[in-house]
């Protein structure tokens, strides 16, 4: 995979990175991250890709109740990155156009859900970004 990124774009990637290995966000002192599993967002924690949703637009979550069960969405998605977060990072797919760069080809999503820990995880993006930036 390569990929060619505005400054903006790369600003966003290392922000990223920066917000899983601290637990807040830099740029927003008042943010914390608790990481959860199973969805973008649930029960105040987030998966690693619901971090990258947060930064993107913290006003973009909203919580929908059928009846049945309730859960929390970003852009009316509650696992799916939605495209205005893949746009903003320059990437068509930010969870499987990770797919064959981590551990056992596992998505990122995996590695949330399945004991990586946030700073586990920055690790990895950061290796395999910096190897698939065009400059």
């Amino acid at each position: 995979m390569t990929l060619v990124l505005t400054n903006e774009q790369a600003s966003l990637w290392v922000r990223w990175i920066h917000t899983l290995r601290l637990g807040h966000d830099p740029l927003n002192p008042g943010s914390e991250y608790r990481q959860g599993t199973d969805s973008l967002r649930c029960d105040g924690g987030y998966c690693c890709l619901g971090v990258a949703c947060d930064l993107v637009d913290p006003d973009g979550w909203g919580y929908v109740d059928d009846g049945r069960d309730s859960f929390i969405t970003f852009d009316g998605d509650q696992m799916e990155v939605p495209t205005r977060v893949r746009l903003a990072f320059g990437v068509d797919e930010l969870e499987t156009g990770w797919n064959g760069w981590t551990p056992g080809d596992r998505a990122i999503s995996n590695l949330n859900d399945f004991g990586s820990s946030f700073p586990e995880i920055a690790d990895i993006i950061e290796a395999r970004l910096m190897t698939a930036v065009v400059r």
